[in-house]
């Protein structure tokens, strides 16, 4: 299939399905008194007033509240925290411009850009595995990518325009890009849109270092710097402050703001939402924290050790790369807030796990642990629609499917080479 063409077809079926998908919504609604947003909404028409109408007070509790009263008609008291960073403000700019004439439209356009570059990520590669490899292994890819695009977490990524999308396209592409001018330039600005939100901004960092790319992070960062310096031109010097109890929600009680609580129970699949089941939301708060900073602690230390000591092939950047991808494994398992949505980030894994593993000469997959990894994969990636089954069930289903990709990662890690494919993107 010539370049261009595959390019225009990609293109096409995201645009329809983007379309398919968010024309019958609504983005905004009132429900009994209540102000309801869609999560890019949210974004876009916050953006749209501190672009194009001056309320510079972007993280400020007060000017949110403002906002959201002018949007429903009445005073609303409360607001969901903006966990995005000011780089944010530019990568939605031509969005929240498109918004002020139609919010559909615009959403429209952003999650058909972002379903466009999470495809096209997987295509080129999927094209190579369909010429080099058998039916099982062609069968074995297929059902993965049938069970993770048809899914709960990706339809809830859409519906809600979440930063989700595109966040697992540019890691995806991060993993498979070869080193080359063009893609250089391309990288930095792939870290650059990632730098949206600080989660991403690290996982892309961490996947960089770990392929010894320190030029490009430090471009990247470089760029990122000079970005927020302009947004601090316009919003002057206090964001700082009010940025970080935006963000502080996310993590910890927010008494002394009225900022809603992100989390609720069934919205996130992580230790947390277990332990709210059985101690109160302050108690699951603090065992969340203390497990997850002592979890990564050790486990940490404990991949670094196991890579550093094994023996019979050399010291290069797979052991710092395993290393990353455990680092977001284990994100995904244990921070103390992560929408179910950011699973797309463990599809893009799980993905590149497969590619890698089905084009090393090694022995193919258990069977016993891949139809394990297949049915959790299903229960995690459906997690929103299957919400009557206990919360334990899906996070162990989780913990379950990261470790058999875990598994398959790290028996093959002797084997293994970083991908050399040019994407097709």
């Amino acid at each position: 299939m010539p370049n261009f063409t595959s390019k225009f077809l990609l293109l096409s079926i995201s645009l329809l399905i983007s379309i398919f998908i968010i024309t019958p919504l609504n983005l905004i609604e009132i429900d009994n008194g209540t102000l309801i947003m869609s999560d890019f909404a949210n974004y876009v028409t916050h953006i749209g007033e501190f672009w194009f109408n001056g309320k510079i007070n972007l993280y400020d509790l007060a000017t949110q509240e403002e906002i959201n009263s002018s949007i429903a008609g009445f005073e609303v008291i409360g607001a969901l925290p903006l966990g995005i960073t000011p780089i944010a403000t530019f990568v939605f700019l031509p969005f929240s411009l498109i918004a002020q004439y139609d919010l559909k439209i615009s959403q429209i356009c952003w999650v058909t850009i972002s379903l466009y570059l999470f495809l096209s990520t997987i295509f080129h590669p999927l094209i190579l595995i369909f010429k080099k490899n058998s039916f099982r292994e062609r069968a074995i890819i297929l059902t993965v990518l049938t069970i993770g695009l048809n899914s709960a977490v990706m339809y809830v990524s859409i519906t809600l325009g979440q930063t989700s999308l595109i966040a697992a396209a540019l890691i995806l592409q991060l993993l498979i890009l070869t080193r080359s001018p063009r893609n250089n330039l391309y990288t930095i600005c792939s870290f650059v849109c990632l730098s949206i939100k600080p989660t991403y901004a690290i996982f892309g960092a961490a996947i960089l270092i770990a392929q010894g790319r320190f030029k490009t992070v430090l471009l990247g960062l470089c760029t990122c710097i000079i970005l927020t310096l302009i947004f601090t031109f316009f919003a002057g010097t206090s964001w700082p402050t009010e940025y970080l109890e935006n963000i502080m929600t996310f993590s910890n009680h927010v008494n002394y703001k009225s900022y809603q609580n992100p989390f609720l129970s069934g919205t996130s699949n992580v230790i947390r939402n277990i332990l709210v089941d059985y101690w109160s939301a302050e108690y699951a708060l603090k065992i969340s924290q203390i497990l997850f900073y002592l979890g990564l602690a050790i486990v940490m230390i404990g991949a670094t050790i196991v890579v550093l000591f094994q023996k019979n092939y050399k010291i290069d950047s797979q052991k710092y790369l395993y290393l990353s991808i455990t680092f977001i494994y284990f994100y995904l398992l244990f921070a103390t807030y992560v929408g179910f949505y950011e699973d797309l980030i463990l599809f893009a894994l799980m993905f590149y796990t497969l590619k890698v593993t089905i084009d090393s000469e090694v022995k193919p997959f258990s069977k016993g642990l891949l139809l394990l990894s297949l049915f959790t994969s299903f229960l995690v990636f459906n997690f929103a629609f299957l919400q009557n089954c206990p919360s334990i069930i899906f996070w162990f289903s989780k913990l379950i499917l990261i470790l058999s990709f875990q598994i398959i990662l790290f028996s093959r890690l002797k084997s293994l080479k970083i991908p050399t494919i040019q994407s097709n993107v």
